[in-house]
């Protein structure tokens, strides 16, 4: 996936999803491979923060990673989903020195989740919901004890867009499940070498010239248009070479209070 440094700006300046700035301190803990490394490198050193390496073995063990976020003073941390779960398992204590703790990559375990807050009263706990192909994190989540019977993947963060349309590429009414479309400055170029896959999954965007530039706005279109927009990547949906969405073939729907609900994948 073609990511461009503009993209990346977007992750992590101007962005209000975890406290970014010059006390911020990361401990990545996967990959430089992995996309969210370019929140994890990038988000501290953008913004005047601190990178804090370590190996793999430490992220693995709980107890050894808790003291080691204690002792380097790591304010925030990513981790997978399974290996959130894994950890917690072991130590649900070990992020209690954190001030931020970002969650994604899959379905969030309310178990586990109400677990970590129990044992870590001043986390702030995200689930970060996004593809490669909109850079890392396109809608997130600070999760409250009210959300822990169903985790909600949030609202798009900074200079972000959010769509739930049907198989019309209208959008759905609040409630009704459709495909979630991603839009904004993190839509990256494209699948490197393989125009045909990007011109299937990286389509015009219709709404770009719309009032659309949040996602209170967009969850405020609960009734079909008396004149359909047109389908995204259709003859007419949008201008070449201008702004573009980014097909998840996930499924969500919008909550009445303009948050989105993650319902799985489209081809499941």
């Amino acid at each position: 996936v073609e990511v461009t440094h503009g993209n990346v700006v977007r992750l992590v300046c101007g962005a209000s999803y975890v406290r970014f700035g010059p006390d911020m301190a990361v401990m990545p803990t996967g990959s430089v491979a992995f996309d969210a490394s370019t929140f994890e490198l990038w988000g501290p050193l953008l913004n005047g923060g601190r990178v804090h390496l370590t190996d793999s073995d430490t992220v693995l063990d709980a107890h050894a990673l808790g003291r080691e976020l204690t002792r380097q003073g790591i304010t925030t941390l990513w981790l997978t989903s399974p290996l959130f779960n894994q950890l917690v398992e072991q130590d649900p204590g070990a992020f209690a020195t954190l001030r931020e703790l970002v969650v994604g990559g899959d379905a969030l375990s309310p178990v586990h989740v109400a677990k970590a807050m129990d044992a870590c009263p001043g986390l702030a706990a995200v689930n970060g919901y996004g593809p490669t192909e909109n850079t890392t994190f396109s809608v997130t989540h600070r999760i409250t004890r009210a959300d822990l019977d169903r985790i909600p993947i949030g609202r798009p963060i900074a200079n972000s867009t959010a769509y739930v349309l049907d198989e019309d590429g209208r959008p759905c009414p609040v409630g009704v499940p459709g495909e979630l479309y991603l839009g904004g400055a993190g839509v990256a170029r494209g699948y490197l070498g393989r125009p045909e896959l990007t011109a299937e999954r990286f389509v015009p965007d219709p709404f770009a010239g719309a009032v659309r530039d949040s996602f209170a706005d967009a969850a405020q279109e609960p009734e079909p248009q008396a004149e359909p927009h047109p389908r995204p990547g259709a003859a007419g949906g949008g201008t070449a070479g201008g702004p573009r969405l980014y097909r998840s073939g996930d499924l969500a729907r919008w909550r009445p209070d303009g948050v989105l609900e993650f319902l799985g994948r489209r081809d499941h």
